[in-house]
């Protein structure tokens, strides 16, 4: 294992992401996935966390592939479209269909509920007026 590829290990590690079963075939491969847990807001440390975003606004996630599989993510909004979850990440990082990190978008002011097994955050869409 090169030391780059340690490092990037040790630092997600610690900050509480794992990267089970995620190949780092190169260099490259290492600093795209520090880059998309870099640009992620909501990670394993933010578990019952509030987040504020305005209406268009976007917050990226990024938890562990195997512990909370996206396929599992529940996003529970009032109003209903309030805002949405989506692995198209308009130009961010990509690691494959089912993998993180994915995207919040925000539409309309309202208050949601992220929910995959015990880990849990609220965001809070505002009004751009």
């Amino acid at each position: 294992m090169s030391l780059l590829r340690a490092s990037i290990l040790i630092a997600l590690l610690g900050s509480g992401s794992t990267l089970a079963d995620t190949p780092l075939s190169s260099e490259d491969d290492a600093e795209e996935l520090q880059d998309a847990l870099d640009l992620s807001t909501i990670k394993l440390e933010t578990n019952g966390k509030r987040f504020d975003v305005v209406e268009t606004g976007r917050l990226y996630i990024f938890l562990d592939d195997n512990k909370y599989p996206v396929k599992r993510l529940s996003l529970a909004c009032r109003p209903k479209r309030t805002g949405s979850i989506s692995p198209d990440l308009r130009g961010g990082p990509y690691r494959g269909p089912g993998l993180y990190p994915i995207a919040f978008y925000a539409a309309e002011a309202g208050t949601c509920t992220l929910k995959n097994r015990d880990f849990a955050v609220t965001i809070v869409v505002k009004s751009l007026d």
